[in-house]
């Protein structure tokens, strides 16, 4: 190897075993700091240690994820039955009939 501190995308596809074109997915997708010049992708120590902090998997149990907010806080659980209720009501769907369909205008002979 050389003394180059920096590695390419493909050889940075190749020490984990994947494609260039994922690296790059990865790359994009969480915002991982590499160097650019122009469409050449360079990965010092710094990009290496986040690309790798991004491709690390979290296994369910053992840390908790932060909650999310709700969109919505009904007032009480009678509120929450009504709003199910009319959801699922069958009389409050609402069908659009499709519009006639136009007929083919003849032209005068």
């Amino acid at each position: 190897m050389t003394d180059n501190p920096y590695l390419t995308r493909q050889e940075m596809a190749e020490r984990c075993h994947t494609t260039p074109r994922r690296i790059s997915e990865i790359v994009r997708d969480h915002k991982v700091p590499v160097l650019r010049a122009g469409k050449v992708m360079l990965f010092d120590e710094r990009a290496i240690t986040a690309f790798e902090d991004a491709c690390r998997v979290v296994l369910a149990g053992r840390t908790p994820t932060p909650p999310t907010p709700p969109i919505s806080r009904p007032s009480s659980a009678d509120a929450v039955l009504a709003k199910v209720l009319k959801l699922t009501d069958p009389a409050n769907y609402s069908r659009k009939k499709k519009p006639p369909r136009a007929k083919a205008r003849r032209s005068a002979k």
